[in-house]
């Protein structure tokens, strides 16, 4: 959900047109691992016979049991399994039609988003659309009737997080270089693409921030970990404390695992592409003349 609704309108937004083939790769590689970290969450769950509270609340007793099952873990995740074999056979076979299908749908997203917000806005302070068809289903967005400018405050307060996330990656590119290349080392990155990953784990903002200086490797495989680990030490760790607190280890191992998995994916099936497609980027910007 944060993915297609966030990651992708933002990305495409916020990077260079030269690296919007190389986020391909890496949230298609990224979406292959969901069904992973969703079974690890869900096994740790039922392992652990977690309960959650039955409302969504900023408080109250965590009383319900989910009876999570290996069956129904398995049964529930089994169409997502079917789509992301699919995105596997695609990008395996035929990667430039992914990529050009990704950036399609990429695009249609984020019209279809703002021309949202846009029309809600004007629904709020005209009553434009209640008025010519009777209702704007888009109410929630702003406001509604349960709980007013509730959307809103949630946005303001992600953005109050959000205006450290800048002045983090500056902090980690200036004061950690040292420790940020020893860790590149050991996983096969750069330094900027370690950075990326740590930034990743907090806000995908940040990560956003730095690829444009990473190798094409290591944007395809920061991006592909983000795709499930993006938020897990800011807004979801946030929002989880707040909302649901016994759920945060499990929430975390399972992002951080299906963020690994994805991480490990795309070594296998996206580099490849990337490496190949940035060796034909000095051909396409010098051609050398006949």
């Amino acid at each position: 959900g944060a993915t297609i609704i966030f990651s992708i309108p933002v990305g495409l937004a916020m990077l260079k047109k030269s690296d919007h083939k190389y986020m391909a790769l890496g949230i298609m590689s990224g979406i292959l691992s969901v069904p992973l970290g969703v079974f690890i969450s869900a096994m740790l769950i039922m392992i652990g016979d977690v309960q959650v509270r039955p409302d969504i609340a900023a408080s109250g007793d965590a009383t319900l049991s989910l009876s999570l099952g290996i069956g129904s873990i398995l049964r529930n995740l089994a169409p997502l399994a079917i789509f992301c074999v699919a995105i596997a056979l695609g990008l395996r076979f035929a990667p430039n039609a992914m990529i050009r299908g990704f950036l399609w749908f990429g695009k249609i997203m984020y019209a279809g988003i703002t021309l949202v917000l846009v029309f809600s806005i004007v629904e709020y302070f005209t009553g434009l659309f209640t008025n010519m068809l009777g209702g704007w289903g888009f109410d929630p967005i702003i406001a509604d009737e349960a709980d007013q400018f509730r959307a809103l405050e949630i946005a303001g307060y992600i953005g109050i997080m959000l205006a450290g996330a800048f002045p983090m990656v500056y902090l980690i590119t200036k004061y950690l270089a040292g420790p940020m290349q020893a860790m590149g080392h050991a996983i096969g990155v750069s330094p900027r693409g370690a950075a990326g990953l740590l930034a990743a784990a907090a806000n995908v903002l940040a990560m956003y921030r730095l690829i444009g200086d990473m190798p094409a490797r290591d944007k395809v495989l920061a991006i592909a970990f983000c795709v499930c680990a993006a938020f897990s030490f800011g807004d979801h760790l946030a929002f989880a404390a707040n909302f649901q607190p016994s759920i945060i280890l499990p929430l975390l191992l399972g992002k951080l695992g299906g963020g690994i998995c994805g991480f490990v994916i795309a070594l296998w099936l996206s580099v490849p592409k990337a490496l190949e497609l940035e060796a034909e980027e000095p051909a396409l910007a010098d051609p050398q003349p006949a």
